[in-house]
């Protein structure tokens, strides 16, 4: 491997900053937005006992 170990980090967090950012132009193009960001909430609300 070449590269310090703190490059390839990085280039993995851009990565997902990227790709995160192209499936949420998706979902807004495609008008699921609102749809998974409900997904989302319910989600996060079932799962927030998990962390007591």
């Amino acid at each position: 491997m070449t590269g310090a170990p703190w490059m390839r980090c990085h280039e993995t967090a851009l990565l997902a900053l990227i790709l995160r950012r192209l499936v949420l132009n998706y979902l807004s193009d495609s008008n699921l937005y609102e749809e998974f960001k409900t997904i989302i909430v319910e989600y996060r609300t079932s799962h927030a006992e998990d962390k007591r």
